[in-house]
């Protein structure tokens, strides 16, 4: 992931963080940034979180590639929370420890809500919070196994209707609204149909979510602009330019692609070859032959 715009994504960035801070925003509120692996979703919460650092709006980050129980998400919770905030009295510390021991919805909200005093003290009805808000950011969902990926979802319901709070959900929806589909812990039975499956898991989906933004696909132009900012040689950026859409026009595949361009080449420079045969001709068979066998 990146911090900086290399696709222009800045226009998603944008518009979510103007809403976060926007004093007519009601919390709590969830966001999902919607994108298959690979397709910048990481980043553009990085970039969200960026803008709001220098604000000083306080962030959560939790990997939900890393959790795999619910006791887990909790402690995970916590950590942030420590870090970000500066729990300078008992009284914090405790609440915070009593959160963790009993992780009740009420015990959270008590929590964050005389944490978000704090950092605004001049406004003593939570209800009232406007800049002065928490957002926690939750990457990865659609990383872990299937069974964790449902006891998150089921235990994000502990922290998610937290007045001034507000979550930013990255995953890929169809995989997630697949799984919670299928899984007998939601439903009674296993779901055998996929179209009625997917329907039952977004249906689940837009329960905890308010706002699905889908990552856009990448551009050619902003693919050939990217290798030309970032120096490339002309003549790799030509077998880029004849490369088929699903190699380049996800960032994380472009990277992938870059990397065997450069890799290859470089074993080929070491390789013995007819004099008529120059190193750059061989790359491009070898481009060719890899991505159009046909």
């Amino acid at each position: 992931p990146v911090a900086a715009d290399e696709f222009g994504f800045h226009p998603i960035v944008n518009v979510v963080s103007n809403i976060m801070l926007s004093e007519t925003t009601q919390t709590p509120l969830t966001f999902c940034i919607d994108g298959k692996w690979g397709s910048g979703k990481t980043s553009i919460l990085k970039m969200i979180e960026s803008q709001l650092d220098m604000l000083h709006v306080p962030c959560l980050w939790i990997n939900g590639w890393h959790v795999e129980e619910k006791n887990e998400l909790v402690s995970e919770i916590q950590h942030e929370i420590r870090r970000t905030f500066e729990l300078a009295t008992d009284e914090d510390k405790n609440k915070l420890d009593e959160w963790r021991k009993s992780p009740t919805k009420p015990a959270f909200q008590e929590l964050i809500a005389n944490l978000l005093k704090k950092s605004n003290p001049h406004t003593s009805d939570v209800s009232t919070y406007r800049l002065s808000r928490l957002v926690i950011f939750i990457d990865d969902i659609d990383r872990a196994l299937p069974n964790q990926i449902v006891m998150i979802l089921k235990n994000l319901k502990l922290i998610l209707e937290t007045t001034g709070c507000v979550f930013v959900l990255g995953m890929d929806m169809d995989i997630v609204a697949k799984l919670l589909g299928n899984d007998r812990s939601i439903k009674n039975k296993t779901l055998q149909n996929t179209e009625i499956s997917m329907k039952f898991g977004y249906s689940y989906l837009e329960k905890i979510i308010q706002i699905s933004i889908k990552v856009p696909s990448i551009t050619r132009i902003a693919v050939e602009n990217y290798l030309e900012k970032k120096g490339f040689a002309p003549q790799i950026r030509e077998i880029i330019h004849w490369s088929p859409d699903h190699e380049i026009l996800n960032p994380r595949r472009l990277k992938w692609y870059v990397n065997w361009l450069n890799i290859s080449l470089q074993l080929l420079i070491s390789l013995p070859k007819p004099v008529e045969i120059t190193n750059l001709s061989a790359l491009r068979a070898l481009a060719l032959w890899y991505d159009y066998q046909e």
